[in-house]
């Protein structure tokens, strides 16, 4: 039949009944119009399968069938799943390799799929990520099904891109630390230490490993089996240790120059974490790795630091209005109240984060309209263990700013992260500028009045309170205290 050549390809890669099952292996046919002939007999048009990246059409066409061919040919098939496991995109590796195109063909970004926010075989990793608080990082989406086969089921992969910060912070959902086991050439080194570096900023614990030269975590679990993989992953030191280790190989580090350069780019990696004890950790390694004392490493390192955190501190002030100013047209969202909702997409998985929000900010305070309804389909969300779509009243759905403003939320990378139970620190700090906002407006139309002469010996008092309690808000263990104050009734 059609799909012998795929089934051969399968069985020469070793993926049997079990793995077609479990990844939903398929195979596209050699024809240009086999799944628009399917779709037709379906209902879908070919406007509707382009827009889900599954055809193509002809330069200078016009929507009808006869003008679209399918994108997939002649392909194993792989199918994408976002984190619920619903079918979002596929990756197709083609049956022939003297064809001139690219070996693996992806789904385009589609309203559905975007490849710098999916993590292939994440739906089935989660719970094992969550248990054990370590994902297992790895390239290619068979490296991954092995993975999952000899009982290594917390691996994920990128989807035919860099990993991205978005990817970080999908893992950081679900786990405090992450194994790198990248190929082992060249290629894979270098993708290992920027991938390290990723998921550093994100305030993630970082290892890495390799598998001997040539060989692939696939190839090399079928040739050495379950526990030797185990033990190239207990195997796996620092990404500093990594680094060091592969730059000793490709510099002569004894020399002033070689030195210079190696740890010029050790320092590089370990200015990504934002965490200050990481940093001395790796810093320690990187003395050691390298041979020379902490504090000739230290000064870049603070330089470094510096920089990147100068470039990463987030701006909820740059929308163009002055504190407390509320937003004019309904397509004006303070950045900070569409963060949080950003944040509350995961309010069912985490209902601590919300009852975070419910105790200290009242929605009076957030100024859109659909930020409001936003936030309160995440309280019911987290009290129905629901998803937000079903927690949204019903006639609000029919709204087309508001299901124009979900689409947007919905779609967005996750942003919610919490590590070891801890209650989220981005939600804290966006509660406490909305807080400080509230605060600086009045404090603002105080001072006019003062300034006016209109002011009283109360006004005075309320003033110094006021000052105190916006300074107060620059943390949360300060804050919060503040907070529970000024929403006592």
């Amino acid at each position: 039949g059609q799909g012998a050549a795929a089934r051969e390809y399968l069985k020469s890669r070793d993926l049997g009944d079990q793995a077609v099952r479990d990844f939903m292996i398929g195979y596209a046919p050699n024809a240009w119009d086999a799944l628009l002939k399917w779709g037709g007999k379906k209902g879908y048009a070919a406007e509707a399968l382009e827009a889900a990246g599954l055809v193509l059409r002809k330069s200078g066409a016009s929507g009808d069938s006869g003008s679209s061919y399918d994108r997939f040919r002649n392909r194993v098939m792989f199918p994408i799943c976002d984190e619920q496991g619903r079918v979002v995109g596929f990756s197709g590796r083609t049956l022939d390799d003297s064809d001139r195109s690219a070996k693996y063909v992806n789904t385009p970004d589609t309203a559905l799929f975007h490849k710098s926010r999916i993590l292939y075989a994440l739906h089935r990793a989660r719970q094992h990520i969550l248990e054990t608080r370590e994902a297992i990082i790895c390239e290619g989406q068979i490296d991954v099904i092995r993975c999952h086969l000899a009982g290594f089921r917390s691996a994920v992969a990128a989807q035919g891109t860099a990993f991205t910060e978005d990817h970080a912070r999908l893992i950081r959902r679900y786990a405090d630390g992450v194994v790198l086991v990248f190929d082992s050439d060249s290629a894979g080194m270098d993708a290992t230490v920027r991938a390290a570096g990723v998921f550093l900023r994100a305030g993630l614990v970082v290892k890495a490993s390799s598998v001997p030269a040539g060989e692939d975590p696939d190839s090399f679990i079928r040739k050495n089996g379950a526990e030797a993989f185990d033990a190239v992953l207990k195997s796996a030191v620092s990404p500093v240790a990594f680094h060091a280790r592969m730059l000793a190989r490709r510099e002569n580090i004894r020399t002033e120059s070689g030195l210079l350069r190696a740890a010029r780019a050790v320092l590089e990696l370990i200015a990504n974490s934002p965490d200050s004890v990481q940093r001395a950790r790796l810093l320690d390694e990187a003395a050691a790795e390298l041979g020379v004392p902490k504090s000739a490493l230290e000064d870049n390192l603070r330089a470094l630091v510096s920089r990147r955190q100068t470039l990463q501190e987030p701006d909820w002030t740059n929308d163009g209005r002055t504190p407390g100013q509320t937003a004019g047209r309904e397509t004006d969202i303070r950045p900070a109240e569409k963060d949080l909702c950003m944040h509350l997409v995961q309010a069912a998985d985490f209902p601590a984060m919300v009852r975070l929000v419910t105790d200290h900010l009242p929605l009076s305070m957030i100024a859109d309209r659909r930020c409001r309804l936003f936030i309160e389909a995440a309280r019911e969300a987290a009290r129905r263990k629901t998803d937000i779509q079903a927690a949204l009243p019903s006639g609000e759905k029919a709204d087309d700013s508001m299901s124009e403003f979900l689409a947007e939320i919905l779609m967005s990378p996750p942003k919610a992260e919490r590590r070891d139970g801890m209650l989220d620190r981005a939600v804290e700090e966006i509660i406490l500028y909305l807080w400080r906002e509230r605060l600086k407006a009045e404090k603002a139309e105080l001072e006019k009045r003062l300034q006016a002469g209109g002011g009283t010996e109360e006004d005075e008092k309320k003033l110094c309170q006021l000052t105190h309690d916006i300074k107060a808000l620059r943390s949360w263990e300060d804050g919060s205290l503040v907070i529970r104050m000024l929403m006592k009734p």
